[in-house]
């Protein structure tokens, strides 16, 4: 157990997961005030627009598990990283030339919650193959550090009023910055 704590990279392992998970969970947690209070839709809107948000991780863990088959795990990592760069350029070119509307959030919602799913699942797998002979350890360690990342960046992320798409183009560019510089700077030797 000790061991498993004291690791560095399974460290920046579960900061990535969890880091990726408030990402997933920013919609759920922003989306209905944005879409009822600003935008003036219905909650049958909100709830519309968050299963395609949630279908649209469950069709980037569908493109990662077929891409498994002709790719590494590392190699669709970086893949990962091309629509969540692109979910987040397109949410800036949004909010500098759109005002906020449905298609404006989404869009890059969408983008950013797909590249979750070539990233989440692949970090997840190499964090428990440090740890073979301890993989029950390290599991239960792994979704406990998780959930506390998730559930307390989620806490704050639900004490930011959000009123305009710069202002949630700002908190993705800094989770994904987090993510990214934690990956490419200490975590991608570990494939």
């Amino acid at each position: 157990c000790v061991a498993v704590l004291k690791h560095r990279r399974f460290i920046a392992g579960m900061v990535i997961s969890g880091l990726i998970q408030i990402q997933i969970m920013t919609y759920p947690t922003l989306g209905p005030f944005i879409i009822e209070n600003i935008l003036h839709k219905s909650v049958l809107v909100y709830g519309n627009t968050a299963l395609i948000v949630g279908a649209s991780y469950l069709v980037g863990t569908l493109i990662n598990r077929f891409l498994l088959k002709f790719m590494s795990p590392k190699n669709v990592c970086y893949l990962g990283f091309t629509p969540l760069l692109l979910g987040l350029v397109l949410i800036y070119l949004f909010a500098v030339l759109f005002k906020l509307d449905l298609i404006t959030i989404m869009l890059p919602i969408i983008l950013i919650c797909m590249s979750a799913g070539f990233i989440f699942p692949n970090v997840m797998g190499a964090n428990l193959k440090q740890f073979p002979h301890s993989a029950g350890i390290a599991m239960a360690i792994q979704l406990a550090f998780l959930l506390l990342v998730a559930s307390t960046g989620i806490f704050i992320i639900s004490h930011i009023h959000i009123t305009d798409l710069f202002q949630l183009a700002l908190l993705f560019l800094v989770l994904i910055l987090l993510q990214a510089f934690i990956f490419f700077f200490g975590y991608r030797k570990i494939f």
